[in-house]
C-alpha cells in the first residue's frame, strides 16, 4: 500500500494542474483561443527546450549500451500489426475500427508522458525518456495513416504526414541536442540556466492545457467499442509492455521510458486526423476524453506496481 501511496502523490500536482486548466476554461479566465496558442507555445518551443535540454545534461553513453530504445520500436510496431486483427475481428463498422486502431496505439508520450516522467525522476536520468517520446513522433506519424488506408480506402495523406514529421520541433530539438552532446560543444551557463527554467514550465502547462480543452461528452458512452480501446491504450498496452520489460531486466529509467511510451492516453490529433480521414468522429473525440480522464488512475496502479517490485525507486 505504501507504493501505491508515494505513487498517488507523485501523479497528484498533475491531478491539479489538470484540474486548474479545467476551471480556468469554466470560468473563461482563459478563451479557447488562448488554450490553443499557449498550446503552440507549448510545442513549439517549451517541450522542445524539454527534450533538448534532458538530452544535453545526461551522459549518453548509458544510452548507447541500452537496448530500450530498440524495444520501444519493436513494441510500436509488434502492438499495431496485432491489434490490426484484433480490431478486425471485434468491430465490423469500418469507420470504427480505423478509430480505434488509431485510438490504441497512437499514445500522447510527448504531451503526457514526459512531462509525468519529468516531475518523477532527476534530471540526470530524463535523456532516454526523452529520446523514447522523441520515437513516438516518426511511429505517430506514419502509423495512423494505415490505420485509415487499411480500413478506409485510402483516405489519409503520406505527403502531409512526412512533412509533419520532418518539421516537428520536438524531433528538430532532438537531433540538435544529440548533435551538440556528439560533438562536445559546451554551452555558456546562461543559455543553459535559461533553458532549465523554462523546460521547468512544461510540466505544468501541458497538463493545465489538458484541462482547459476537454470536451467531455456522454454520448456514446455505452459504445462497447469505446470503452475497448480504452482498456486496450490504459491496461492491455502497457501492462504486457511493462511485463516483458521487467523480465528483460529493465529497471528505473529505461521501464519509465516504456511506460511513458506505452501507459499514455491517445493523442489529441487523433481526433482531426479522425475527422479528415472519414472516421467515426465522436468515437474519435471520446477515445480522446476517457483514455486522458482515467489515464491518471492507471499511471498511479502501474507505477505503484512497479515501485512494488522494486523496478523502479519513487
Amino acid at each position: 500500500m505504501e507504493n501505491f501511496i508515494v505513487a498517488v502523490e507523485a501523479v497528484l500536482p498533475l491531478v491539479v494542474y489538470l484540474l486548474l486548466g479545467v476551471w480556468l476554461n469554466k470560468k473563461k479566465v482563459i478563451s479557447q483561443d488562448g488554450f490553443a496558442e499557449f498550446n503552440t507555445l507549448l510545442f513549439n518551443v517549451l517541450l522542445p527546450i524539454l527534450v533538448f535540454d534532458n538530452i544535453y545534461n545526461a551522459d549518453l553513453r548509458d544510452i548507447w549500451t541500452s537496448n530500450t530504445l530498440i524495444y520501444i520500436s519493436l513494441l510500436y510496431i509488434l502492438t499495431f500489426l496485432l491489434f490490426i486483427y484484433i480490431v478486425y475481428v471485434v468491430e465490423k463498422d469500418n469507420r470504427k475500427r480505423s478509430v480505434m486502431l488509431q485510438g490504441i496505439t497512437r499514445g500522447s508520450a510527448v504531451l503526457f508522458g514526459l512531462p509525468l516522467a519529468n516531475n518523477i525522476l532527476a534530471s540526470s536520468q530524463l535523456a532516454t525518456v526523452s529520446l523514447a517520446a522523441t520515437l513516438s513522433i516518426p511511429f505517430n506519424s506514419i502509423l495512423p495513416i494505415f490505420c485509415f488506408v487499411i480500413f478506409m480506402e485510402g483516405k489519409a495523406s503520406f505527403k502531409a504526414s512526412l512533412k509533419n514529421l520532418i518539421t516537428n520541433p520536438i524531433m528538430v530539438a532532438a537531433i540538435i541536442g544529440l548533435l551538440v552532446k556528439m560533438l562536445g560543444i559546451n554551452l555558456p551557463q546562461f543559455i543553459l540556466n535559461s533553458s532549465k527554467g523554462l523546460s521547468r514550465a512544461s510540466t505544468p502547462l501541458s497538463f493545465i492545457l489538458l484541462g482547459g480543452t476537454f470536451r467531455l461528452s456522454t454520448s456514446g458512452i455505452k459504445d462497447k467499442s469505446l470503452w475497448f480501446t480504452v482498456i486496450a491504450r490504459l491496461l492491455l498496452v502497457p501492462g504486457v509492455a511493462l511485463a516483458i520489460a521487467y523480465v528483460l531486466g529493465m529497471r528505473n529509467a529505461d521501464i519509465i521510458a516504456v511506460l511513458v511510451a506505452s501507459a499514455g492516453p491517445t493523442a489529441v490529433l487523433s481526433y482531426p486526423q479522425a475527422v479528415s480521414s472519414g472516421g467515426d468522429a465522436e468515437l474519435a473525440n471520446n477515445i480522446v476524453v476517457y483514455t486522458t480522464l482515467l489515464a491518471i488512475i492507471t499511471v498511479v496502479v502501474l507505477l505503484g506496481v512497479l515501485s512494488s517490485v522494486s523496478a523502479i525507486q519513487l
